[in-house]
């Protein structure tokens, strides 16, 4: 699995199509402004459209707690029928 942490819009789509692999997972780290963030999210759906069946593409927003991120990930990585999501935690 292929994990980016993109800081806008432009990097998200320019890292998703770049990415070699049968999973990308999609980290969105506390602190980006509100419209970035959803501009991300409102993007990952169709990118996950686009890139399947070959790839999934899933998300983590993390919130202030980060202890659930490695169990989420395992999750996301052994999950092979599940694209296009967004787990949110803490």
């Amino acid at each position: 699995m292929i994990e980016l942490r993109p800081r806008d819009l432009p990097a998200l789509v320019d890292g998703v199509r770049a990415a070699a692999g049968d999973a990308v997972l999609v980290v969105i780290e506390p602190g980006l402004g509100g419209v970035e963030e959803a501009a991300m999210l409102a993007a990952l759906s169709p990118l996950a459209l686009e890139r399947a069946p070959g790839q999934r593409v899933n998300a983590l927003v993390i919130g202030e707690e980060v202890a659930s991120v490695e169990a989420a990930t395992c999750y996301l990585a052994s999950a092979v029928a599940v694209t296009g999501q967004v787990l949110r935690l803490g």
